[in-house]
This record gives C-alpha cells, sequence and structure tokens, in this order.
C-alpha cells in the first residue's frame, strides 16, 4: 500500500496542472485516486485536492472528506461540518482525505479464455485466445426536459484505459475503442470511451462508448497493471455552432412542411369539387390562380431551402478536412480540446515522475531492480509517453460529424426533389389556369387530371417533405440533448465538494502474476 501511495503521489503532481490557473483568488483541483482489484471492485480510494490561493488572512473549502491530512505543508485548519477553514495566509494547501461516497463511474470487466468466461486467477500462465472487456457505467444522471419530454441525461465523462502487454508471449493484439502501439518488446494499448453518451442521445452508432474490449493470444496469461483516467469534460460552446444553423433549418422545414400539409388538403378538396366544375369555369379559374402563386412562392422557399442545405453541408465538410488537417484524423472538436490537455498532463506527469525518481527517461526504461516502486513508475512514464500520439488518433470514436453529414446530405436530395417537383407542379397548374376558360366542355378530362394532382401532392408530402420534416425534429432533438449534456459538464464541481474548479478520476487494477 505503500508504494501504491507514493506512485499515486507522483501521479497526483502532474495532473494538478491540467487546467489552467483561475483569475480568482481561489483555484481547487480535485483528484480521486482509486485502487481496484482484477473485477473492478473498489479496494481503497482517497481523495487530493490542491487549493491555489493568492489572498492573505484565513481560507475556506467546502468538503466531504474525512481524517483530512495536509500532505505538503504545516498549515493548520478547523474542520465545522463542511467547512474546512485554514490558517493559508497566502499559501497553496494541498490535502488529502477519505469518503465513502460512491462514485460517478462503475467499473465492472470480464475474462475469457478461448471464449470460456473465467476468473483472471484461474488464467494465469495458460495458453490462448485472451478476451478482456471493461464495462463503464455512468451513474450521474438527470431528468431533462427535452422539447416537452422528460428525458434521462448522464454528466459527460471520458475514460481512457491504458495497458502493456509483453510481446514475448502475446501477440494478435486489438482493441475495440481504441489504438495499440508497439515499441517492440512490447504493446502499449489505449482504449477510449464515454459512459453515458449512447443512453444521453440514443444514437445507435455510439452504444459501443460503454466499452473496451481487448483481444490477443497469449502463451501463458498475466494481467499487468490496468489504468484509467476519466473526466467529467466532453463539450465546448464552440462545438454546439453548427447546431443553431441546424436548428434555423429545422424551423424552415417546419414551414414547408405546414405549407405542403395544406396543399395537400387543398387538392382534395379540388378532386372533391371536380364533378361540378362545368358550372363554375370561373370560379375554378379564380382558385387554380391562387394555387399557382401559392406553389410559386413554395418553389422559391424551396430553392432557398436547398442553397442553405448546400451552404451548410459545404461548411460541415470545410470544417472535417480542417480537423483532418490538423490532426490527421476525423474528430470531434469538443474531444480535440479535452485530449489535447490529458496530452499536456501526460507530458507533466512524466516530467514530475522522473524528477521524484530523480532519474531521466532512458535511465528510467533501462531500470531492472527489484523496487516495485520504481517497476510501477517506470509503467506509468511509459504508459503515459505513448499515450498523447494515441490520444489523437482515438478521438474519431466520437466523431459525430460524419453521422450529421450523412443526414444532411439525405435533407439536401429531398430538396432537390422538392424544386423540381415543385416546378413540374408549377407549369402544370399554370397551364391548368390558361386553361380554365375551356373547363366547361371538358369538366370529365379535368376531373381526372385534379385526381392525379391530389394524388401526386399527397405522395410528394408522405415520401418527400415529411422524411425532411422527421430529420429535423431528430436534429433538433440531438442539439437540445447535446445542450444539456454541455450544462451538466459545466454544472459538474466535485466529487468530495461543490467548489472544484477541476476534478480528474485516476484508477489503477494491480496486475496479477
Amino acid at each position: 500500500m505503500k508504494k501504491m501511495k507514493s506512485l499515486l503521489s507522483i501521479t497526483l503532481a502532474g495532473y494538478m496542472i491540467l487546467n489552467p490557473f483561475s483569475v480568482y483568488a481561489l483555484t481547487k483541483n480535485e483528484t480521486v485516486y482509486t485502487s481496484l482489484d482484477e473485477n473492478g471492485k473498489l479496494v481503497l480510494s482517497t481523495v487530493t485536492n490542491q487549493i491555489l490561493n493568492d489572498s492573505m488572512g484565513e481560507l475556506e473549502d467546502e468538503t466531504e472528506l474525512k481524517n483530512i491530512l495536509n500532505i505538503n505543508g504545516k498549515e493548520t485548519f478547523t474542520l465545522e461540518k463542511n467547512t474546512l477553514k485554514w490558517k493559508a495566509n497566502g499559501r497553496d494547501i494541498f490535502y488529502r482525505g477519505d469518503t465513502t461516497k460512491e462514485q460517478p463511474i462503475d467499473v465492472r470487466i470480464e475474462y475469457y479464455l478461448d471464449g470460456q468466461k473465467m476468473s483472471p486467477k484461474e488464467m494465469i500462465g495458460k495458453k490462448g485466445n485472451v478476451k478482456l472487456v471493461l464495462h463503464y457505467q455512468n451513474k450521474l444522471s438527470e431528468q431533462v426536459n427535452i422539447n416537452g419530454k422528460v428525458a434521462t441525461i448522464y454528466t459527460p465523462f471520458v475514460v481512457t484505459t491504458g495497458m502493456i502487454l509483453n510481446n514475448d508471449n502475446n501477440k494478435n493484439i486489438v482493441v475495440e475503442n481504441g489504438k495499440t502501439m508497439n515499441s517492440g518488446s512490447r504493446t502499449m494499448v489505449i482504449g477510449l470511451s464515454a459512459p453515458g453518451v449512447y443512453q444521453s442521445l440514443g444514437i445507435k452508432e455510439l452504444e459501443s462508448l460503454d466499452t473496451v474490449t481487448i483481444t490477443y493470444d497469449t502463451t501463458a496469461f498475466s494481467l499487468g497493471n490496468v489504468y484509467m483516467v476519466a473526466t467529467p469534460k466532453l463539450l465546448e460552446e464552440k462545438d454546439l455552432e453548427i447546431f443553431d444553423k441546424l436548428n434555423s433549418l429545422s424551423s424552415n422545414l417546419d414551414t414547408l412542411k405546414s405549407s405542403m400539409d395544406g396543399l395537400e388538403e387543398g387538392a382534395k378538396k379540388l378532386e372533391e369539387g371536380s364533378a361540378s366544375l362545368s358550372l363554375g369555369a370561373s370560379e375554378i379559374h379564380t382558385n387554380l390562380k391562387t394555387v399557382t402563386d401559392s406553389i410559386t412562392k413554395l418553389k422559391n422557399g424551396s430553392t432557398t431551402l436547398k442553397d442553405g442545405l448546400e451552404n451548410i453541408v459545404t461548411t460541415l465538410d470545410q470544417t472535417i478536412i480542417l480537423i483532418e488537417q490538423e490532426l490527421q484524423v476525423s474528430n470531434l472538436s469538443e474531444a480535440k480540446g479535452q485530449l489535447e490537455r490529458l496530452k499536456l498532463g501526460n507530458e507533466t506527469i512524466i516530467t514530475n515522475t522522473l524528477a521524484k525518481l530523480g532519474m531521466d527517461y532512458n535511465t528510467l526504461m533501462s531500470y531492472s531492480g527489484a523496487d516495485t516502486s520504481v517497476l510501477e513508475a517506470k509503467e506509468l512514464v511509459y504508459v503515459l509517453s505513448v499515450n498523447k500520439k494515441v490520444v489523437e488518433q482515438s478521438i474519431s470514436t466520437l466523431d459525430l460529424l460524419p453521422l450529421l453529414k450523412g443526414g444532411l446530405e439525405q435533407l439536401k436530395a429531398g430538396s432537390i426533389e422538392i424544386e423540381y417537383n415543385l416546378g413540374l407542379l408549377e407549369k402544370g397548374t399554370k397551364q391548368l389556369e390558361i386553361g380554365a376558360e375551356t373547363l366547361a366542355s371538358g369538366a370529365t378530362e379535368l376531373k381526372d387530371g385534379i385526381v392525379t394532382l391530389s394524388n401526386g401532392t399527397k405522395a410528394m408530402n408522405k415520401e418527400g417533405i415529411t422524411p425532411l420534416h422527421r430529420y429535423s425534429n431528430l436534429i433538433r432533438n440531438y442539439s437540445t440533448k447535446l445542450e444539456a449534456m454541455k450544462n451538466l459538464s459545466k454544472e459538474y464541481h466535485g466529487y468530495a465538494s461543490n467548489n472544484a474548479d477541476t476534478t480528474t478520476f485516476i484508477y489503477m487494477i494491480k496486475g496479477i502474476r
């Protein structure tokens, strides 16, 4: 246990600077360290807080922790209920405490050897095909009103999983929702998950983001340390700007749907009254002129809709191209900012860990002694040294832009069809208007023509406008849910308190050999 605390202390020093300093007098960075057994069951959990302070005098902090210990100074404190009062005198406070509060992310691991589920201890030293399935359950949710309906929305978390496999007795290593990095003697496995995103949005393509699955062939199974880092952050304000345009498009489609419903109803009435056209040719002529004008307006509106869709698709294409140029992969921009900070944190942890051990990177990597603490630090430094490269490529699993682009392309195709059909309809009704004066002598023929018009309008409404409108409602629903997720992320202010600026969860499953 002492060795694990030492390793956690090294890790903590790096993660404390993952986020920029606040301009206020008090900035609180919270890190939750949790040790799990091989099945994901909690063994030990501690919370460390760093308070960056630039004001003199007494400092107050809100906390739910027990057994509080100042681990980086001699400043004293008093605790009244949940209020800590530190005699800080302008110094930063770095303290640790315990809590029995339930964690927001639940971890469960399944182990399989040659397709048979068993415990990892039963698998030690055995040969065969190994499958590890890490299940992440987001337990932090709220009921939110989404377009008039109550929906369960989860606070967004990104969980990065890392482990190292020895290439001497392991090969054919594959990870779902992640990436492998082969260094020759060892293979680094990185997985990325976002538990709760599928449950919040209901998008089928995101269902697998709750799990990370690792498979490989082994000649002698052993379980190395598995590390997980979770942060309650997924979305940035700028990432939702595209939905402002989509919401505007959705409103235009509402208007178009309403107009098309009216046109369909009008065509139906024309059909019902066509039997008496010979007695009211003049009135029919007036009515047909009104219909022609309405169709012309609708056609002009469909052209505007098509142009707007083309602009949005172009903007979306440019966004995807820019992301690919900047990162060399297709990624969600909101995940980019989060993972770049994670990459910076990895680099900082490496520097701090090497400084703590008094070694440079090459010295640590070539260390072959028996000191477990140094060996664990060696694994951690190696894991994090390649994590920043893998993280950039792992973003693609969160990329919703291709899904949106596909929906917009369908909208665009539908709008082109509408514009074409309305052009035909406009031309036809104009001809009916011109020939209305002769309707009395051709009432029967006109009746048949109006029946065809009614059926075509109904079919176009059903097969063209209605699907477009359905897509618009789907886009609006996703936009509102993403906005709710962003708000829950912004409102998350700590695990063991309600005033933390940043919170990072670090899990470790100690290996079995």
